[in-house]
């Protein structure tokens, strides 16, 4: 995925890949409350090393 971040984007901290299913993380205290043993996800459609939006969503940022 190669654009500009959108403003939403860059509020909530991640964007979600094209394929809708994982997320590109860019704020790290998003990722605070995944279970330990979670390093992130291989994207099938775009061989992108991403976040599952399951354990990215629930999180609410300030």
């Amino acid at each position: 995925m190669c654009r500009k971040m959108t403003a939403s984007e860059q509020e909530q901290g991640y964007a979600v890949c094209e394929c809708g299913k994982f997320a590109y993380v860019f704020r790290a205290e998003l990722l605070r409350f995944k279970p330990k043993d979670y390093h992130g996800e291989l994207c099938p459609d775009c061989d992108q090393w991403t976040c599952s939006l399951e354990v990215v969503e629930p999180v609410k940022l300030r």
